[in-house]
């Protein structure tokens, strides 16, 4: 058990290097079924991605980014026990892994992102450089 403080998803963010990724938009991983829903919201002093993941703990969500995309990965487990899985006459929730893209480009500054995970609902906000904004109003 770690007696080292938990990072907060601010931290991680900042602290994520990867290697090229390919995903450009939320996709399952490695054939899971789970497809988060992004919404993406662009205005002149910086970039906000929505994304619905109920049932994702906050600690297991993975950040990654390089000079193109920024992508957070997780999975949900299916919680229904194998015994009881005969019982149900209907499934319609998704499980699995799954990675979420966000397109960057240079007029944001990644290293400034901030993420904040509410009631399933993972918000980061990516601001944009000073010169980006200053030249988009």
């Amino acid at each position: 058990m770690s007696t080292e403080p938990r990072a907060s998803i601010e931290e991680v963010i900042r602290k994520a290097v990867s290697q090229p990724v390919h995903f450009e938009t939320c996709e399952d991983v490695q054939g899971g079924k789970l497809r988060p829903l992004m919404d993406l919201k662009d205005n002149s002093q910086e970039y906000v991605a929505y994304i619905d993941l109920p049932g994702v703990d906050e600690d297991e969500l993975q950040f990654s980014w390089n000079e193109h995309l920024l992508c957070i990965g997780g999975s949900r487990e299916f919680n229904h026990d194998a015994e009881d899985a005969e019982e149900f006459t209907q499934i319609q929730r998704k499980f699995g892994e799954f990675m979420c893209c966000i397109p960057l480009d240079d007029t944001l500054d990644v290293a400034s992102a901030t993420a904040k995970y509410k009631r399933g609902v993972l918000k980061v906000h990516i601001p944009k450089r000073r010169t980006a904004a200053k030249h988009a109003q």
